[in-house]
């Protein structure tokens, strides 16, 4: 058995039930999408968890692999899941994901091992039973290395290299969601100062650095699926500011109206224009009224773009955007059905 270690750099002996449980479950979530996305859901394995070590608390997801479903062109059982080890860890996606998590290949993580077991295979006699429930429970541990490894690198990877255009676009949304998952629940518990995922006392993901990790991903598009947007206007207390344009990961956060926290990029050129003018100031808790596009028709967390900062704290800024300038900018997008009278006026011409 392997295990995944989830490191949490505390003030005190403890974190928040939640933090715990959904460390663990983000954990079980990657090891599950690695295993579905490059192994088809081939590999039987348990999941456990042990009791946390106090200290920096330390959190142990232990993997165990039970079998391999196999081909079963090879003859016999044992024989034949051997081959599928080995076949799955050589295939052209294991070797490009592993680059990219890793920075390299399963076979030059694990050369020897792996070398060595491919001989060991080659030269087995059909009737040796022992020796091949041997290297079958070998074969097993090699995996079990493998989806910790892939894991623990998963969710402690920056985001843009799950985002990477060489991971499968499957894999890639599901090892952010589970990263999402882990460093939201950090976010929301002051506890937590930084997180690491080895024995030592090193955390190199600090609290700064959760936010761009929390932040749930997009689903995949469909092949020739069409972006639609769903445009209106919505009055904003920022709760959290993004200072400088273009920073990827980061985005602004404000609660509804109704008290609903959303997140949202900020694309008005106007608005970015008198930021750096020093025309305008803006900090945590102030009130924007804008005009947002919303788009739809996606699971997960809503990509949000404010197209026009219209005022700020009650100051006028910026008429909104006309039908024209916001099919340009977005393509497919309607109109929102809300019934807020601020709306209604401010599609009106000039």
């Amino acid at each position: 058995m392997r295990t995944v270690l989830v490191h949490f750099d505390v003030e005190e002996d403890y974190v928040l039930l939640e933090t715990f449980v959904e460390s663990a479950n983000a954990a079980a979530k990657a090891i599950e999408a690695l295993n579905d996305e490059l192994f088809s859901g081939s590999i039987v394995f348990e999941l456990v968890v042990f009791p946390a070590a106090p200290g920096s608390l330390k959190q142990y997801i232990g993997v165990s692999v039970k079998f391999v479903k196999n081909s079963g062109y090879a003859v016999g059982v044992l024989y034949a899941a051997l081959w599928s080890l080995i076949q799955l860890m050589d295939s052209q996606t294991v070797q490009d994901v592993s680059q990219e998590l890793f920075g390299k290949s399963p076979r030059e993580v694990l050369v020897e091992r792996i070398r060595n077991f491919r001989q060991r295979v080659d030269s087995l006699e059909p009737e040796a039973e022992d020796e091949a429930q041997q290297l079958e429970s070998e074969g097993y541990q090699l995996f079990e290395q493998f989806l910790v490894d892939g894991a623990s690198a998963s969710l402690s990877a920056p985001p843009e290299v799950l985002e990477s255009r060489k991971l499968p676009p499957a894999l890639s949304y599901r090892l952010r969601l589970a990263q999402s998952d882990l460093y939201s629940a950090a976010i929301d518990d002051r506890n937590v100062m930084g997180i690491g995922f080895g024995e030592g006392e090193d955390f190199p993901i600090q609290r700064r650095d959760f936010a761009p990790r929390g932040v749930r991903p997009l689903p995949p598009r469909e092949e020739g699926e069409e972006d639609l947007w769903e445009v209106g206007t919505a009055l904003l207390r920022v709760t959290s500011p993004v200072f400088k344009r273009d920073q990827p990961g980061r985005k602004w956060m404000a609660e509804t109206s109704a008290g609903s926290a959303i997140h949202f990029d900020i694309v008005d050129n106007e608005f970015w224009s008198r930021v750096s003018r020093r025309q305008v100031t803006f900090s945590e808790g102030c009130e924007i009224l804008v005009q947002i596009a919303t788009k739809i028709g996606s699971p997960g967390r809503k990509e949000r773009k404010v197209l026009r900062v219209l005022k700020l704290d009650g100051e006028f800024l910026a008429q909104p955007l006309r039908e024209d300038a916001i099919s340009a900018a977005l393509g497919n997008f309607r109109f929102s059905k809300s019934k807020d009278p601020r709306q209604e006026s401010l599609f009106d011409d000039d």
